[in-house]
């Protein structure tokens, strides 16, 4: 067992990560590509709208996402597990949708983008519930295909929206390529088929209340993770406007998108390979998994900080082509903000244990006083220092919500790494 479940974890990383190696390029050369030809200004606009639209994202299907991973390999019958998963997510993804609309609105959005962002996300909690099923069932093929198909609709058509007819809004162009990219990507992992709400199957919902209970939590704390970024956009707008938040906005999606894509495999794999071994009772291979996952993250993340501190400048003015002045105040942020991306990234890690013990309103509350905290230092430096006292909130939220989930208990963090 020990030596298969080594080498499963090994090949599932290995093909995870030549696809997310084709699919970052194209998330990569966005940024430049929408900078260039729909303006920083609209960039950063568009960053915002999009940010906000990800954290509803994670709140309104995180719950059922942890709930699949969970109890997945705990029901022989698939169909029906299926059937009760579609239902909560067509539920709660109607309900977020109401509110995200006005969001929206309130964000002065035509109605154009609304119905698109609407449209959109709806499509995007399908995919999402069903790329996690699929990775329950380590389908990691299917899913990386998926996600290369859907990166590059996102890539591709609001640039083609963009030359074809040049005087569409930027961000009506922009989440008409989200929306193509989640409806067309939800189609291929189910086999180029709309969903089926199906109430044939006569049981009354088995697993429903279990995963409210579970992941109702998870969703608070998938919910938070992203709003201390989401407000320091906000923030950066009110105070220093939709160019300089689009400056930030670039710089940061590089590095928090960069070192996740990197380790999104391994959490692609080895959460429902934890959740296995757990429901098995074999104790052995989850810590090994732990370790060896710890050891993986570490090294990417030595890796990843070298390259992008050593070339920070030339990433800055040559390619995402901002100005030797901009450039020079950007440089600033790249080392807290590589910091804050790596200490997020091993608190997902860390977390783990808790997730297992459903401790999951602890990490919902950790994660509550990590980002308030971090929202205060924010309003409070942001008007003063710009930019860089965002990047340094992001670090510092990061290292309190650290300190919160291990309790400060550094015996109990030992015995984990041993």
């Amino acid at each position: 067992m020990e030596s298969k479940s080594k080498y499963f974890l090994e090949k599932n990383f290995i093909i995870y990560l030549i696809g997310k190696i084709a699919s970052v390029g194209f998330s990569f050369a966005s940024i430049p590509l929408f900078i260039k030809y729909f303006g920083i200004a609209d960039f950063g606009r568009f960053s915002l709208l999009y940010t906000t639209f990800l954290m509803f994202l994670s709140g309104t299907t995180g719950w059922i996402n942890q709930g699949v991973l969970r109890f997945h390999s705990m029901e022989r019958d698939r169909e029906a597990f299926s059937s009760e998963i579609l239902f909560l997510t067509v539920k709660s993804a109607i309900f977020s949708n109401i509110l995200l609309a006005g969001v929206f609105w309130y964000n002065n959005a035509n109605l154009s983008t609304i119905i698109l962002a609407v449209l959109a996300f709806f499509f995007a909690c399908l995919f999402g519930v069903y790329t996690t099923e699929l990775q329950a069932r380590f389908k990691s093929r299917i899913v990386i295909l998926s996600d290369i198909l859907r990166l590059s609709c996102y890539f591709f058509i609001p640039l083609l929206i963009h030359f074809i007819k040049p005087d569409v809004l930027p961000e009506i162009a922009i989440f008409t390529g989200i929306l193509v990219s989640f409806f067309v990507s939800f189609l291929m992992i189910n086999d180029w088929k709309l969903p089926v709400l199906n109430r044939s199957l006569n049981r009354a919902p088995k697993w429903s209340r279990k995963i409210w209970e579970y992941g109702s939590p998870m969703s608070i704390w998938m919910f938070l993770a992203p709003t201390l970024n989401t407000s320091d956009r906000y923030l950066i707008s009110f105070f220093l406007g939709s160019a300089v938040l689009g400056q930030y906005s670039a710089l940061y999606d590089v590095i928090f998108k960069l070192f996740p894509q990197l380790t999104g495999p391994f959490y692609n794999i080895i959460h429902p390979m934890l959740i296995s071994s757990h429901n098995k009772g074999d104790v052995q291979e989850f810590n090994k998994i732990m370790k060896r996952s710890s050891v993986y993250l570490m090294v990417m993340f030595i890796g990843l900080f070298l390259i992008i501190y050593l070339f920070k400048s030339f990433i800055i003015n040559n390619y995402l082509g901002f100005s030797k002045e901009d450039t020079a105040k950007l440089e600033e942020t790249v080392v807290p903000l590589l910091l804050g991306s790596f200490f997020w990234q091993i608190s997902f890690l860390m977390q783990k244990r808790l997730e297992i013990a459903n401790k999951t309103r602890f990490m919902a509350l950790a994660m509550f006083i990590s980002v308030s905290i971090g929202l205060l230092v924010s309003i409070y430096f942001v008007p003063k220092f710009g930019y860089l006292a965002s990047a340094y909130s992001t670090l510092f939220s990061g290292l309190i919500y650290i300190g919160i989930i291990t309790r400060f208990k550094f015996r109990e963090w030992i015995q984990w790494v041993n």
